[in-house]
């Protein structure tokens, strides 16, 4: 099986953005075909509302692309300008791809590519058969035991829920992470208020979000951007601060 990489230049001077960091998807690729399947051969929607955007492999390369999902396929056909020849330059079969676009039956029901975004190139060509399927979310709850220190405000033994959503970034699983806080009090005591040590804490949305630099700084009164790459002195300042604290607050 050859290698594709060499294909692609992540550098491209093109404008193409390398290696997309997040993307928004309107449809699956069984939800697009179920909703247009009654679109007439040559009618093509091109209102606001029909404007569709889906991701998957490439595993088709011929004058369309045809992109598969864990759903289903669809078609891509005509793209703006030259994009087409760059499309077909950089794309190969098996590379994780989305495209953008507006929804077109030519006795397939296809998508017109307005735009696209390449998120992971295929290094190897795909076997014959496909034995396992990649899922677009998957999660475990698990106990977790560590081997650490036991004290009064650190528990070594606990439970935790792991998620994973592709085409998201962090603040994708910022907000699933309120959400699924928020729905599980609600269905608990059928509120979004908790009591803790005297305190009524709110769980209404929006939380409140901050960068850990901005953080630390609040805290700790540390603020690394005054070190820049002075890896020495920001270590310095870190532990001095550290045995002050510790002074203050002895463990109990």
């Amino acid at each position: 099986m050859g290698v594709n990489l060499l294909s692609y230049n992540p550098h491209d001077p093109s404008g193409l953005e390398s290696y997309a960091y997040k993307w928004e998807r309107t449809h699956y690729a069984s939800l697009f075909q179920d909703i247009y399947k009654d679109l007439a051969n040559g009618e093509e929607l091109t209102n606001e509302k029909d404007h569709v955007s889906i991701s998957g492999r490439a595993f088709e390369k011929l004058a369309f692309l045809t992109l598969r999902d864990d759903f289903g396929t669809t078609q891509k056909r005509r793209l703006l300008a030259d994009q087409f020849e760059q499309l077909q330059a950089v794309v190969n079969i098996g590379d994780i791809f989305g495209a953008c676009g507006t929804v077109k039956r030519t006795e397939r029901l296809s998508l017109c590519v307005n735009s696209f975004s390449i998120f992971t190139k295929s290094l190897l060509s795909l076997p014959d058969k496909h034995y396992r399927q990649s899922q677009y979310m998957v999660y475990e709850i698990g106990c977790i035991f560590r081997n650490e220190g036991i004290y009064t405000r650190h528990n070594h033994e606990f439970t935790t829920i792991e998620m994973y959503e592709t085409y998201s970034d962090y603040q994708s699983m910022m907000n699933m992470a309120e959400e699924t806080v928020t729905r599980c009090a609600l269905a608990v005591q059928n509120k979004l208020t908790i009591g803790y040590q005297g305190l009524e804490i709110s769980l209404e949305r929006p939380w409140g979000w901050e960068t850990m630099h901005n953080l630390v700084k609040e805290t700790a009164r540390i603020d690394f951007a005054n070190w820049k790459n002075d890896l020495k002195a920001a270590k310095e300042v870190t532990l001095n601060n550290s045995r002050e604290h510790h002074q203050k607050c002895p463990r109990r």
